[in-house]
């Protein structure tokens, strides 16, 4: 939603130059006013960025500035916490549920139970394109009356046990996975790296290593340079400073045949997917896209493209629809089967819930 080429100051504050007239030096305190109150850090120093030198949390906030920015009396918010880490999600929320009380109405489209129980009046649950249930937060989270709604609260993190699917399907299954031997080498290692975009530091020194059966949690709020350093070990970006390695083998030491087959052992799930699907392909065009370059048969594709999505949860159904028709979930998922349809060594979610 956000343009490339325009600047966060013009970008947030073109709602104030088309309603109110407002000329560019009218409008620098009440855009700099409104990215404080959407929890961006910094506001005047992101005055001058364009959204590709934010982060998706940042980028988030930036839409939520330019949407509130003119006092609307009506505010649709989809899914305006999802890119949000916890440090800056209640503050987000807290400015919905205040432009409520000042008498402006919201409708609040989530997935997070937890952002309906901070600030809704009323809550609509729907499935299949009905509305199923509605009532007080009280009511329809504290006594849900439809099955679905009971499965919805069971799904969700605060009560599912790790390694439970969503709709309450295959609960309490586990897996075993072998635990990693100190002296193996890693299958990704990042050694005191650091980047640096002009005169912003975005990481200092930054080290981790990943080893087979280990999951790694890269904890951090937006704009702390967590995606930054997915880029690095993925080989997308150089550091200043450092080395990226990848089972022991070093991207900037790498030759471009090298780099192709280190490339064949990770797969990222990227923050916004949308953007990474090509223009007008279904599910299904992308997925078997993707078999086909992990160098399965072409008979086998289509089969292995249902079986990918029935394991993340996609019903077959939405793989005949265009990428960009479908639900902003339903091409989280989509994303992931595409990462997992090369059977990666290592996979590398960016912010996939």
């Amino acid at each position: 939603a956000l343009d490339p080429l325009r600047r966060i100051e013009y970008e947030t504050g073109d709602a104030l130059r088309l309603h109110r007239g407002s000329g560019r030096a009218e409008r620098r305190g009440p855009v700099v006013d409104a990215l404080v109150s959407a929890g961006i850090p910094d506001a005047e120093e992101r005055l001058p960025q364009r959204s590709d030198e934010l982060s998706g949390g940042l980028r988030q906030r930036v839409l939520l500035a330019s949407a509130t920015i003119a006092d609307p009396r009506f505010v649709v918010a989809d899914e305006p916490t999802t890119a949000l880490d916890a440090a800056y999600r209640d503050r987000v929320l807290a400015a919905l549920r205040a432009r409520a009380d000042a008498g402006a109405g919201v409708l609040l489209v989530t997935h997070d139970l937890g952002s309906v129980r901070a600030v809704a009046d009323r809550v609509l649950v729907m499935r299949d394109g009905r509305v199923i249930e509605s009532g007080t937060p009280e009511e329809v989270l504290g006594t849900p009356r439809h099955v679905f709604t009971r499965e919805l609260l069971d799904a969700s993190p605060e009560r599912a046990p790790r390694g439970t699917r969503l709709l309450g399907r295959n609960r309490g299954a586990s897996s075993e996975i072998r635990a990693a031997g100190p002296d193996e080498t890693p299958i990704l290692e990042l050694a005191e790296v650091s980047v640096a975009f002009g005169r912003r530091t975005v990481l200092r020194r930054a080290s981790l290593a990943v080893r087979d059966g280990e999951t790694v949690g890269l904890v951090g709020p937006s704009g702390s340079g967590k995606t930054t350093l997915l880029r690095v070990a993925l080989g997308l970006l150089r550091p200043d400073t450092g080395d990226a390695r990848v089972d022991g083998a070093s991207w900037a030491a790498a030759r471009p045949r090298e780099r192709r087959a280190l490339h064949q052992r990770l797969a990222l799930v990227p923050q916004d997917p949308l953007a990474s699907f090509p223009r007008g392909a279904d599910g299904l065009a992308i997925l078997r896209d993707a078999l086909r370059a992990a160098g399965v048969e072409r008979g086998l594709r289509r089969g292995r493209a249902l079986g990918l999505a029935d394991e993340v949860g996609l019903p077959a159904s939405a793989l005949a629809r265009p990428a960009a028709d479908l639900s902003g979930v339903q091409r989280q998922r989509l994303a992931i089967a595409r990462a997992l349809a090369r059977s990666p060594r290592i996979l590398l979610p960016d912010e996939p819930v």
